[in-house]
């Protein structure tokens, strides 16, 4: 459960953190992070897609966690 939260928290919640004006550098998706491919890659849309169901997960994980701690 830890390392799920600290997953979760890394791509979730401080990439969302990041796209604000108080961070000069942005937080790239999980799959940009250990493969950075180029947009023209056949692969590339379907990874891009999932890295956003991993970031919505891991908002979602957060709050539940967060909400439901026990």
């Amino acid at each position: 459960m830890t390392f799920l939260l600290t997953f979760t928290f890394v791509f979730g919640v401080l990439r969302l953190l990041t796209l604000t004006k108080l961070f000069d550098l942005r937080v790239v998706g999980i799959f940009d992070a250990i493969l950075p491919l180029d947009g023209d890659d056949k692969i590339y849309p379907f990874l891009h897609w999932l890295q956003t169901i991993i970031f919505y997960f891991s908002l979602c994980f957060q709050a539940w966690y967060w909400i439901f701690q026990s």
